[in-house]
């Protein structure tokens, strides 16, 4: 099995928001978090941070938080 190592603040951060998009991904598909809270809501709440209004539907969502993470990666 191949290992990799992600380093770099940058890096990380882009890894973390892609988890989070493909964790909301599974969300609107109809799947849960094993913690039992919404990604949504965190997805909704970095948004938020970054000073845009968050869609309400999670399909609408999941495409705002998609160009958020193209626009912050550039």
């Amino acid at each position: 099995m191949a290992e990799f190592v992600i380093t770099g603040k940058d890096n990380i951060e882009m890894w973390r928001l892609l988890s989070i998009k493909s964790a909301l991904k599974l969300e609107t598909l109809g799947m849960k978090h094993s913690s039992g809270r919404s990604v949504a809501v965190v997805v909704r709440k970095i948004l938020a941070e970054a000073g845009i209004v968050p869609k309400r539907l999670k399909r609408e969502l999941l495409e705002q938080f998609s160009q958020h993470i193209i626009v912050s990666r550039a």
